[in-house]
């Protein structure tokens, strides 16, 4: 790994913002689907002798049922993020805001133009999730710094920045 700082500097897009949420999410959305699987297994277990003395003709609506709601969670939960990180993106004025910084063997140097500066040492990150386009480091359950490949100069630093992180922290 070397050792020469990593310079960034670039502005997200509302585009970027709702697939980093939609990537932040992941974990959440995986969740809701086993628990709506896990219930409606638990609808047929527990009603499995009324189901069992049913014609096959009648377990139609109930299965429908079961598949609609798996549906809807898997599918509404992507409209839901998108309206969700939407709305958020066009009422914090902040999270428009272009930043720059340093990324090195100590850490991440992040700074928003005209409101703060931070420096992030490794420790204080848990984990990270990449895309093809889009890292994101969490310092907690849905606090991340955001990263694409145009925040770099060339592709280059972007590969740098991508093993180094992937050095320091776990993916997950």
């Amino acid at each position: 790994m070397t050792t020469e700082a990593i310079a960034f500097s670039g502005q997200k897009s509302e585009t970027d913002w709702v697939a980093a949420n939609w990537l932040a999410t992941r974990r959440s959305r995986k969740i809701a689907v086993c628990f709506i699987a896990i219930f409606s297994l638990a609808q047929c277990g527990l009603g499995w002798e009324r189901i069992y003395a049913q014609p096959i003709a009648e377990l139609i609506p109930l299965l429908a049922m079961i598949l609609f709601w798996l549906c809807f969670v898997i599918f509404g939960s992507k409209f839901a993020s998108k309206f969700v990180a939407r709305r958020a993106w066009r009422n914090n004025k902040l999270m428009r805001l272009p930043v720059h910084g340093l990324i090195s063997e100590v850490g991440i140097d992040y700074a928003v133009e005209n409101v703060s500066t931070n420096k992030f040492v490794w420790e204080h990150f848990g984990h990270y999730r990449e895309a093809e386009k889009l890292l994101l480091v969490f310092s907690a359950p849905n606090q991340f710094l955001f990263f694409s490949p145009k925040f770099f100069a060339d592709d280059r630093d972007w590969q740098r920045f991508r093993a180094v992180v992937a050095g320091k922290l776990p993916s997950k």
